[in-house]
């Protein structure tokens, strides 16, 4: 569950970057134009491939803009990354941003219109100019962690380090996604446009994926991450794995299975830090309890603490996972992970719930009835026709991940996996034939006919709607307008054999007749030619 106030966080800070460059221009005392004409993309990025990006110091800088503005001309301050930082400032109140920013000269100039209005560039120290694609790969190339970077003087808070370029880079979703079942996060993407070019910008250095929360608490305790400390992490996830036997199990159902029950058995559940949440008051041991190392060094935990590390854990053995945020059946706010095994993806809601020794255990029946595939699924991008018991799936990440190189999906310490480096469980399906399909299609309808005639002339005979509901179902998947696949023509050949046996202790003579019937053993010499 999570605090109803953080949610409208990240709405603010857009809406509020959104306007700023109107505030900007009336602070100078200037109206925006009603009608702003935009220059065509493919020409804005063509001018941006055309340019020249470099950083220069504060001295090099200051001399340039001077030669461009007149000291007295007020300007706006663009950071990269952010947007508009500073509003109608002049030359001589630059000196302070030297500090912990770079200044950006674009074209070998260092002030920019923008709706006529000058600006001029900074970005964090720390931060990358890439000016190829090549030199953009290999700043990808590995993940960079945000605590083996140096950090200001002056503050503990994750220096959320980015990358920027003049052609078009970003983040993609499901590297996100990604990033997020590891329980890491790195900044949004981010696009500066001045009148002529843009610059492209999103994270490179990433962080635990609730750094922005923790500042609010001042608390520095889990952020500003560095690489070891996150392997260390990843190796207490593989001591979890190995103490629950859960890799020794011998279907992948079974391994997820052993893993739940044995982390919700042994982490206790923050109940004071859930019911704050729900009252909507503020609490850091709401995110102490949902980040990577809640489960493994804190050993109390929330959903999201508890999703997070399974998430991890399966990618680990090679079952696909990420992390899904919903609502629970009492409405209220609640997270989950993914597992893709069997050929499809589950829920899998791994939350425990004890809180001292006398706590209920989450047991195999919980895990059947509850913990597997109980929420109702609605796309991310889709509207939600529940107020609870539901789970919001990336569809895009879902048809990607199972595709995937298992090894891949862990994105940092690939070695960690458990099933090797090669390891994809994607199984391309296996599709029937038209004429199987027809040929399955038409001997089921004769059986349904017989089926109604019989119950015609046995009315107080009890059973034939329930089959003859089941054969109608199965029927309308056969005439449906997508090919099946060869396991769901088998699970509907079992179906129609199954309610043939049921059809015979109805009406034993009707059932027989049918299954001597030449139209029925023609099926059945079909079927056995083509297997």
């Amino acid at each position: 569950m999570k605090p109803i106030k953080h949610y409208s966080k990240s709405l603010l800070m857009l809406s509020l970057l959104a306007s700023t460059s109107t505030l900007a221009l009336l602070s100078l005392g200037l109206s925006q134009p009603v009608v702003l004409a935009r220059e065509n993309e493919n020409v804005r990025q063509l001018q941006s491939e055309n340019k020249q990006i470099k950083t220069v110091d504060f001295q090099e800088f200051s001399k340039k803009l001077k030669e461009e503005i007149t000291e007295d001309r007020q300007f706006h301050v663009f950071k990269l990354g952010l947007g508009v930082i500073r509003n109608a400032v002049r030359i001589g109140d630059l000196s302070e941003l030297s500090k912990h920013h770079d200044f950006i000269m674009v074209n070998n100039r260092a002030s920019h219109n923008k709706y006529g209005v000058p600006h001029i560039i900074v970005m964090n120290k720390d931060d990358v100019i890439v000016h190829n694609q090549e030199d953009y790969n290999k700043q990808m190339a590995e993940l960079t962690f945000a605590g083996d970077k140096p950090i200001q003087s002056d503050s503990y808070l994750p220096q959320k380090q980015r990358i920027h370029a003049l052609f078009k880079i970003e983040l993609d979703s499901n590297r996100r996604q990604l990033l997020n079942a590891a329980g890491l996060k790195t900044p949004e993407n981010n696009v500066t446009e001045l009148d002529t070019f843009t610059i492209y910008s999103h994270g490179l250095a990433v962080d635990n994926k609730f750094y922005d929360e923790y500042s609010h608490f001042n608390n520095n305790t889990n952020v500003n991450i560095t690489k070891q400390r996150f392997t260390e992490n990843d190796d207490l996830i593989h001591n979890l794995i190995t103490t629950s036997k859960a890799k020794d199990q011998p279907t992948d159902r079974d391994k997820v299975k052993t893993f739940v029950m044995y982390v919700a058995n042994h982490t206790t559940y923050d109940w004071s830090a859930a019911n704050n949440a729900v009252s909507n008051i503020s609490d850091v041991n709401y995110y102490l309890g949902s980040d990577l190392f809640s489960v493994t060094k804190g050993k109390k935990a929330m959903c999201v603490g508890f999703s997070t590390t399974a998430a991890r854990a399966f990618n680990m053995l090679g079952i696909p996972a990420y992390v899904v945020e919903g609502k629970n059946a009492q409405g209220v706010v609640h997270a989950t992970a993914r597992a893709y095994y069997d050929g499809k993806w589950h829920t899998i809601d791994g939350t425990g719930f004890i809180n001292g020794s006398r706590s209920p255990l989450y047991s195999e029946n919980h895990f059947n009835s509850i913990g597997e595939d109980s929420y109702q699924l609605v796309g991310i991008n889709e509207d939600t026709p529940f107020d609870r018991n539901y789970m919001k799936i990336d569809k895009v990440y879902e048809e990607w991940a199972p595709k995937q190189k298992t090894a891949d999906l862990l994105l940092v310490n690939k070695d960690k996996s458990l099933v090797g480096l090669d390891c994809v469980v994607y199984v391309a399906p296996v599709y029937v034939d038209k004429n199987s399909q027809d040929s399955l299609t038409q001997i089921y309808k004769k059986l349904k006919e017989t089926m109604e005639s019989s119950s015609k002339k046995n009315p107080s005979s009890v059973g034939f709607s329930s089959l003859l509901g089941s054969a109608s179902s199965d029927i309308a998947k056969l005439n449906g307008s997508s090919p099946l696949t060869q396991e769901e023509y088998d699970k509907i050949h079992r179906s129609m054999t199954s309610i043939l046996t049921f059809f015979a202790q109805l009406d034993k003579d009707a059932a027989e007749a049918f299954e001597k019937g030449n139209d029925y053993q023609n099926y059945l010499a079909k079927t056995k030619n083509a297997q």
